[in-house]
Parts: structure tokens; sequence; C-alpha cells
């Protein structure tokens, strides 16, 4: 039913519009949409939609071009704004379907193509179910049988919102803000007007990985920015993978973050001293190499890595201590001669302590056995004092008494 309605108002669109050439044959047409069609659109502005007829007329007679309204069994709101290589009918000449979104064409070749871009009005909210179509008329208005053609179904969205699309080229999630609020990557609802459109300069994915803000598809290199938005836009923040390149020796330079496929120049000292005392003895080393988990790199002490992936390179040094194991071992003899003629040397005598001399008990004479009862007096055997009888402790010296 609603076919045959479709062919009785396309009869009716193009009715008084003839060609003087009678008894034409049938023949065919093929539409396409051109391009991709809008999926949004904001209520009270035209959306564009061009559309590619093929013809082949064999006779000269009209062709229709035109976008239906499925849901409404009607022409679209609209305008045909453009056509090429030929012209629509003037829009005066269309009656009632002045409006509609129709282009009536009298080709000037028997065959060809026509693109005719349509402006559309979609006045509701609500989402429009549309087709694009074409057929040939033969000179009493009448549809040429096996001519009229449709194209794929699209749906168009109309509301008074905007839509935003922000999208990214990062692998990993991308946190998207826009007036202040977070929102997920794809499309957002906003009003027309000022909007501020966020994204992080720097995602880390882990501790060696990352992503860097480099562009918006639109030119910009500002991450975070303002922008007056009066139609449906997408935006593409494209991001650039680096990676962390690492050099285990504090001596050598070079370590940072690089993009993906970039050259990471590298350098170390071609000798330096060694660490710790032995430097300070004249130890030396010599650069000998960068390996990276025990492969050799490369033997310069500067080299260029590619960074394709997260890296940790390790230096390698050969060592000269002849200077400090010689001032090392002078040390040792010495220490040894000094320590060897220490204890050789014989040890000096000291004085002796002082002693009380006993001094020679005084000889006495034995008395007469008439005088010995009389006897009264004793001798300390050591200093010789005299001593009352029977002492056994000298008063004087303290040495004890036979």
């Amino acid at each position: 039913m609603r076919f045959a309605v479709f062919i009785a108002l396309v009869i009716i669109l193009f009715g008084g519009i003839l060609l003087t050439i009678p008894g034409a044959s049938a023949q065919t047409t093929e539409v396409a949409i051109v391009g991709s069609t809008p999926s949004h659109a904001l209520i009270g502005r035209g959306v564009t939609i061009t559309v590619s007829a093929t013809y082949e007329l064999g006779y000269a007679r009209n062709l229709g071009v035109f976008i239906w309204d499925m849901d409404a069994s009607d022409y679209a709101s609209g305008t045909a704004s453009s056509s090429s290589p030929d012209s629509c009918v003037a829009a005066a000449n269309l009656g009632k379907y002045a409006n509609s979104a129709a282009c009536i064409l009298i080709p000037s070749s028997s065959s060809g193509s026509e693109i005719v871009t349509f402006s559309l009005q979609l006045s509701t909210p609500k989402t429009y179910h549309l087709e694009a179509g074409s057929a040939l008329f033969d000179a009493s208005s009448n549809v040429v049988t096996g001519s009229l053609t449709e194209s794929t179904s699209f749906y168009v969205t109309a509301s008074n919102m905007l839509q935003l699309d922000i999208q990214t080229n990062a692998v990993n999630s991308v946190q998207v803000e826009i007036d202040g609020a977070s929102q997920p990557l794809g499309v957002s609802y906003v009003t027309p007007g000022t909007h501020t459109i966020s994204v992080p300069s720097i995602v880390q994915v882990d501790s060696s990985t990352r992503l860097m803000f480099a562009s918006w598809s639109d030119g910009s290199n500002v991450n975070s920015r303002t922008l007056n938005l009066q139609d449906d836009t997408t935006l593409t923040a494209t991001y650039v993978t680096q990676y962390a390149l690492t050099l285990t020796d504090p001596a050598a330079t070079g370590s940072g973050w690089y993009a993906q496929g970039s050259i990471a120049v590298i350098s170390a000292p071609s000798s330096a001293s060694c660490p710790g005392i032995m430097g300070t003895l004249g130890c030396t080393q010599t650069f000998s190499g960068w390996y990276e988990n025990g492969t050799l790199v490369s033997t310069s002490n500067q080299a260029s890595i590619t960074m394709n992936s997260p890296q940790t390179i390790d230096t390698q040094w050969s060592t000269n201590d002849s200077m400090p194991l010689g001032i090392i071992l002078l040390v040792l003899i010495v220490v040894s001669a000094a320590l060897f003629f220490a204890f050789r040397r014989k040890a000096v005598p000291l004085p002796p302590s002082p002693t009380r001399t006993a001094q020679p008990q005084p000889t006495t004479q034995p008395l007469p056995v008439d005088q010995t009862s009389k006897a009264v007096r004793q001798f300390c055997v050591n200093c010789g004092t005299t001593l009352p009888v029977g002492s056994k402790y000298c008063n004087k010296c303290g040495t004890q008494q036979p």
C-alpha cells in the first residue's frame, strides 16, 4: 500500500512537465547517496544530502530525483539546492511540491548521471526514516516501468541539542572533560554556544609506557580548549606512544621518555676515575660497552637506540688498578717492617725497686754467767734499735724479731 501511494505521488509531482517525443520505451535508473549521511541534525538547520542518479533514456524523457520520508509517505521537507550537469526545473513549476526535497531534470544527453544536493528542513524533534529515489517519466507523465529505484534507508535524529563526538587514536581509555564534567569518549549532547573541551596531556599506561597528547584533528595542539559550537562537531585527539629509556649507570646521559620509533642518543665518558677510595689512589676505568639484558648493544661510548619498546641499558667498564694496588702494597711493606722492628727491639731493664738492707745484728759478747740475769736490753735485727726484751716487732721499722 505504501509503495502504491509513493508511485502515485511521484506521478503527481512530475505531472504537467512533458516532452514532445512520444512512444517512450521503458528504461531504468540507479540512485545512490554520495558520501555519508548525518545521523543527527539541529532543528531549524538544513541537513545536506547529496544524491547521484544514473540513467539510460533511449528517448528524451524527464528525470526525477528526490528524498522520501518513509514515515510520512511523502517527500521530505526541503529544497534541491544544486544539481549538475543539468539544472532542476524552476521551483515555481513544481506547484505545491516546491518546498519538497525533489528535483526534476530534463537531461541534455540520452545517458549519464546527475548529482543533486538537497537541503532538508527537519522541524520536529524525532528520528526521521528517509530514502533517496529516482525515476523516469514518459510524455504522458507516467512513471516508466522499472525505472523507479530507491537507495538504502538512512536515519536522521533532529533535536535542539548539538552532537559533540570526541574520539581518540589511543588504545587505552582517555577521560574527556566537557565544561568541567567527565564524559566517556564518543557522542555527548550540548547546547549551541561556547564550551570547554579537555583531554589529559599524559595518559600513564604503566611505569615504562605512556601516551602524550599531540594534537586535535582540526590542527590545534592544546589539550584543553574553548570552542564556539554551532553545528554537530567531531574531534579526534591524537596521542603519541612514549617509552622510557633507563640508563643504570649514573655517569651515562640520555635517560628519559621517547616517542615510539624515535632515535635516542646515549653517551658515557670514555674513561673515568674508579668510585670510592680506589679512585683517590689513582684507579681508572675505561668504557667497554652498552648492554641490554646481557646482550652487547654497542662498544662506542656514544650510541643510538631505536625506541620501539621500553629499554634498560647497562654499561661495562675495564678497570686499571695497578697504581692503587702498588700504593697499597708499599704501605703494607712499610707497616710490616715497622711492626717487625718494633717486636725485635730489646726491652730496656728497669731500675730495681729500693729495698731495705738488713743491718748486721750487733755482736754481743756473752755476759759472764754471773751477769746474764742482769741483761735487760734487746736490739732490732734490721735497724739495730734498742728494744725492750721480749719484743716481737721493731717499734721503729716494724721488722719482726726472731
